[in-house]
């Protein structure tokens, strides 16, 4: 019996359907990978390697600050460091176990913690700053706002609704789309939009930089900018950006590079189906029924 035609505008609607799911899945991917990365325990790590390039001029892993304290540290037993008005103790075994990279890291981190929960406006009303205070604070800090519990949250939402949509244009393209065709088009798009994978992950294996940022910057040491708030440093958001560019960048590609990954390779698994499906039909369709 011959197959039934299709309609001549299943075509177009196929067409149509599949280009927006790319654009949809072009929007969808980013908010995925940025709702991983803004998870406690990725947005901790982010925002506490921000704030310790930050307070370090010199770079992460300069001893230039560390040594100082390490001295001291040695003399006393232990010492307190305070940054946006957080303080954490530092011990003797810290200074003997720790680098400088890895101390930095100890006292950003504990401020990370408390940011990622409260965000600018909470930490600065928990300092008591006046309402200048806090809009500079939240000014200064909004390159760090997405990182926080309520900027998680936001993204959980845009990727529900995101998805919901995704849903619905891949349905459509599978009722337009004919035989493993149905398998073949969603793949199609799919690879497309995960094409950035490969580039992702090979940024996502670059160590975090030791990266210091532009001159004007706080003060170096580990305590630098302890005085001020969550948004002390001298540079504000363009301080922020480029340390979250250069030394943050491979964090954050970590987790696109997940999403992208997945997207390739669900693709490129959907077209190997539907190439397999169709050798063994061709196989199993006498010869003289096939189509000349």
């Amino acid at each position: 019996m011959a197959a039934k035609n299709r309609p001549y505008w299943h075509v177009d609607a196929k067409w149509l359907s599949a280009i927006a799911l790319a654009v949809s899945l072009a929007a969808t991917l980013p908010a995925a990978a940025l709702y991983r990365a803004t998870d406690k325990a990725s947005g901790q790590q982010i925002i506490s390697y921000v704030v310790a390039g930050l307070m370090s001029p010199d770079g992460l892993d300069s001893g230039k600050g560390v040594t100082e304290i390490r001295e001291r540290v040695r003399r006393t037993g232990s010492e307190a460091v305070s940054f946006g008005g957080v303080s954490v103790t530092i011990a003797r075994h810290d200074v003997d176990t720790l680098s400088p990279r890895q101390l930095r890291l100890k006292v950003s981190g504990a401020f990370a913690a408390r940011f990622y929960d409260l965000g600018p406006r909470g930490m600065a009303t928990k300092l008591k700053a006046d309402e200048a205070a806090t809009k500079k604070a939240e000014s200064d800090a909004a390159v760090l706002r997405p990182f926080t519990r309520d900027g998680h949250r936001w993204f959980a939402t845009a990727l529900l609704v995101l998805c919901g949509v995704d849903l619905i244009l891949l349905g459509l393209v599978v009722v337009f789309s004919h035989r493993f065709g149905r398998l073949v088009s969603p793949g199609v798009v799919l690879i497309l939009v995960g094409l950035p994978g490969p580039l992702f992950w090979a940024l996502s294996h670059q160590p975090p930089a030791s990266t210091a940022p532009p001159a004007g910057g706080p003060a170096a040491g580990l305590a630098g900018g302890a005085a001020g708030g969550a948004g002390s440093a001298a540079d504000g958001p363009a301080g922020m950006v480029a340390v979250l560019t250069d030394a943050v960048a491979p964090l954050l590609a970590k987790h696109f590079a997940t999403v992208y990954l997945i997207a390739l390779g669900t693709g490129t698994a959907l077209l190997v189906v539907a190439l397999a499906g169709i050798v063994a039909r061709r196989f199993r369709t006498p010869r003289d029924t096939l189509p000349a």
